[in-house]
């Protein structure tokens, strides 16, 4: 009896040695294909947000709403659906010839309700990740009663960081600065996009004319505004600050007569998402010739750009670099004066050292110590 029990003992301990094996091996196995699968989850996770930023891009997104509008319009002649041909073609008259929502001097109710849900939208926090891009106060209040331009250096090809870190709410805006409520301005052939006009007008940008501006200031709201330009996204290039500033007076112009305060802002990183074809440092004498190919290139550059008011800069890759975009958002400047050419002047170059010296004080923490600030 006590070698029986003895052997049932022994034979009990062996099952239980053999089930814990068995179950650490389980457990190891899944352990294992957990690790397999993370590298494949984050490199499917990163696919999506390279997929969504590229696509967000605006002539990627531009290109895809005019192709789904090309593709629904032939449907509707292959098929012969005449309610949706006929609603594509009353659609395309309205946004071309009678739609004014963007030159609006007050944003309408509809776009003030849904403003707020799309600039947290999963496409704009995509891309924000993307870029890392981050904003950066050196003021921790604003006056939500006060009317602010928030003037975004540089363009770079597309003004992402205007975009992402202050026309919307993928960097945190609407924590950072409370209660300010503000429009994005962008050029008006933009609003002649199908499907792409609408989106611009959900997320509360509005048409770059003087009346608008002037108006949504005056009811003490924001905008964000490039004054560089197209101009300025022919001088974008990689590690390089080239600003067109000083002739612009426009936006000084409408701090004045609005009583606004501007707000300088400078996106480290922005020239760095695309690595570009600049063609505008040629100097030699034989480099004038319109026979030189970069030469007719910078040339034919600026004519497209004088003549449709929009710039064609070459980039040579079509997925954007995931470089960091830090927006440094400086101090309110507020400007006092008459509206003569003395007082634009005056306040002008004011404006430009304010942001030589936010440019200088920042230039170090995000990369740019060894980068100049050239003002065009």
């Amino acid at each position: 009896m006590p070698q029986s029990t003895t052997e049932q003992n022994q034979g009990k301990s062996k099952k239980e040695q053999t089930t814990k094996q068995e179950a650490n091996d389980e457990r190891t196995q899944k352990t294992s294909s957990t690790q397999e699968s993370a590298p494949k989850a984050a490199l499917h996770h990163d696919c999506i947000t390279t997929l969504v930023a590229t696509l967000n891009m605006p002539p990627y997104s531009i290109l895809i709403c005019m192709l789904i509008y090309g593709c629904l319009l032939y449907a509707s002649i292959q098929w012969s659906w005449i309610y949706l041909r006929t609603l594509l073609l009353l659609y395309m008259l309205h946004a071309v010839l009678l739609d004014r929502t963007a030159q609006a001097t007050t944003k309408p109710k509809w776009v003030q309700r849904l403003q707020p849900k799309c600039n947290k939208n999963v496409f704009f926090r995509l891309t924000a990740k993307y870029f890392s891009c981050k904003l950066h106060p050196t003021s921790q209040k604003l006056d939500p009663d006060q009317s602010y331009l928030f003037a975004y250096h540089p363009h770079g090809i597309i003004g992402m960081g205007a975009s992402l870190a202050l026309a919307t709410d993928a960097s945190g805006f609407s924590t950072t600065f409370p209660g300010i409520r503000r429009s994005g301005v962008t050029l008006n052939v933009a609003f002649r996009v199908p499907f792409f006009k609408d989106w611009l007008l959900m997320n509360g940008f509005c048409s770059a004319s003087k009346p608008t501006l002037l108006s949504r200031l005056l009811s003490s709201e924001s905008i964000v505004l490039v004054p560089g330009g197209a101009a300025e996204a022919l001088h974008c290039k990689p590690k390089t600050m080239r600003l067109t500033i000083r002739n612009r007076k426009g936006f000084i112009k409408l701090a004045l007569e609005t009583k606004a305060a501007i707000v300088p802002c400078i996106g480290f990183g922005e020239n760095d998402i695309f690595d570009t074809i600049y063609l505008g440092d040629e100097k030699s004498g034989a480099e004038k010739s319109w026979l030189n190919p970069r030469n007719f290139l910078w040339k034919l550059q600026r004519t497209l750009y004088k003549t449709f008011s929009f710039s064609t800069p070459l980039w040579t890759h079509p997925i954007p670099i995931p470089h960091p975009i830090d927006v440094v958002v400086g101090e309110p400047i507020h400007f006092s004066g008459k509206m003569d050419q003395h007082s634009i002047d005056e306040c002008h170059a004011q404006y430009l050292k304010a942001l030589q010296d936010l440019y200088d004080e920042h230039k170090a923490k995000y990369g740019y110590e060894h980068v100049p600030l050239e003002l065009l």
